[in-house]
């Protein structure tokens, strides 16, 4: 025998009830001695006897699971419903109360589910002042852990938990108010009001959270620039990279009470991109591709920050990179180099870069001349793309030029698309063609009605022309 079980079993013997647990868990894993599962029930029994909650825990799971007793669910409650009890006396805390709320709400064990059993125990746990016990809960029915998902029952436990300062339930309430559910209906107010609570606790998320509530005005919150700014600064400071990035926005465009600062745009989004946001470098080689007022423009500096981002996988710095390859910006002019970051866009889906990728094969830039391959790639863009996109293969169908040959009627087809969403260029140059009679039926009727229609999607053209036809 090992040394270590003849002195756990010496102390045992005289009544230690920690070495008579220690002793059972010997003899249930077989450690220093042979396994034997009624000898470890038996001391589990000496150590329960003497009122030791571990112990009775521990012999309820025996008789929960048979294990060296004959299983007995009413016996393994009675020792639960001990240690319980015992628990709480003598030291104050509650991780029994709270397992029995746990095999109440999830039915282990061959327990009854009932939700009411569990309340009531993980009440007992909660009196003890730790309201983890009602937030650990309410993960349960919130995430469907061994229950059937109810957000009521998540949110009343995650409520009871809030109302007692814990910082984590609060966000969680803030997220169910947030996003809502088929039971929890969308409320921002809500949301805002339990993101704050944490948010004041220093809570990260809370303070992200509640920054992008006031800064695009969510649902029945107004948006208030300065209080998204507040917000967006106190997890910025604690290093969360998305608050560093939409704070460094605020400051690169100005918004009300937030003047324009390039310096603190330049830090902000330098931290974020330090973190690993992929949208930050972005937004730097757009500002340094730019310039504006005193910062000065800096195409070898745009390069290096689309490059970063680029090969994160963001599409829209693929694209710009492609540019900056295709004009000689910052760098010797390369088409073969454009190509490549046009194609790793267009692959994502991205219509600007299918489209661009169409006028180097019409124009034989970084491939061999095809325009077959261009038109494929100018389709594919307005297919899936914007109403630009569409237009833009519109405009290519009416003038004729790179690798798209002139076809009127397929120009009209287009410039309905891309009018059908208020696209006010397309409405207008579909006027046009219906005034002249080019790949559709003349009509001067529909000629004003689009010309019109430009006119209501802000174009001063539309106006004109409109109120020329209307006079005659």
């Amino acid at each position: 025998m090992a040394a270590d079980f003849v002195t756990t079993k010496a102390l045992a013997e005289r009544g230690d009830a920690a070495a008579q647990i220690e002793l059972a868990t010997m003899y249930a894993k077989g450690e220093g001695v042979s396994r034997n599962l009624n000898q470890a029930t038996y001391w589990l029994q000496q150590a329960a006897d003497q009122g030791d909650a571990n112990g009775q825990w521990t012999l309820g799971q025996a008789y929960s699971g048979g294990y060296g007793v004959p299983k007995d669910h009413r016996k393994a409650l009675e020792f639960y419903r001990k240690a319980a009890s015992q628990e709480a006396s003598q030291q104050g805390t509650n991780r029994f109360n709270y397992k029995l709320a746990v095999l109440y709400a999830t039915g282990r064990e061959s327990f009854t589910q009932d939700y009411n059993k569990a309340l009531e125990w993980v009440e007992k746990a909660n009196k003890s002042g730790d309201s983890q016990a009602y937030y650990n809960l309410g993960g349960f029915y919130k995430y469907g852990l061994d229950v059937d998902r109810d957000d009521k029952r998540a949110l009343e436990l995650y409520r009871k938990a809030a109302l007692e300062g814990h910082e984590l339930a609060q966000v969680e309430l803030g997220k169910m108010y947030m996003y809502g559910s088929d039971n929890i209906p969308q409320n921002y107010a809500k949301a805002a009001e339990w993101y704050q609570k944490a948010a004041e606790q220093g809570n990260i998320k809370a303070q992200y959270e509640l920054g992008e509530i006031y800064n695009y005005g969510r649902g029945n919150v107004p948006r208030n620039y300065i209080k998204a700014a507040k917000w967006y600064q106190k997890a910025a400071d604690q290093g969360h990279d998305l608050a560093q990035y939409e704070l460094g926005s605020m400051y690169a465009y100005g918004k009300d009470g937030i003047p324009k600062n390039y310096t603190k745009a330049l830090e902000l989004y330098r931290k974020s991109t330090e973190k690993g946001y992929f949208q930050a470098p972005y937004s730097l080689g757009y500002m340094y591709a730019n310039g504006s007022g005193s910062f000065p423009q800096n195409y070898t500096e745009s390069v290096k920050w689309y490059q970063i981002s680029a090969e994160k996988g963001y599409a829209v710095s693929q694209h710009e990179l492609g540019n900056m390859y295709a004009k000689g910006l910052g760098v010797r002019q390369n088409y073969t180099e454009a190509a490549k970051w046009y194609q790793k866009a267009a692959d994502q889906g991205y219509s600007t870069s299918q489209f661009a990728l169409g006028l180097m094969y019409a124009k034989g830039q970084g491939f061999r001349q095809d325009n077959n391959k261009a038109l494929e790639l100018y389709q594919k863009a307005a297919n899936e793309g914007l109403p630009d996109d569409k237009y833009e293969l519109a405009v290519l169908y009416d003038k004729g030029g790179d690798g798209v040959p002139q076809n009127y009627t397929k120009a009209a087809e287009w410039y309905q698309k891309a009018a059908d969403s208020r696209h006010s260029r397309a409405q207008y140059n579909l006027a046009v063609l219906y005034e002249k009679g080019l790949g559709v039926r003349q009509s001067k009727v529909n000629a004003k009605e689009f010309f019109g229609q430009a006119c209501d999607s802000g174009s001063q053209l539309g106006c004109d022309e409109y109120r020329r036809l209307n006079q005659k």
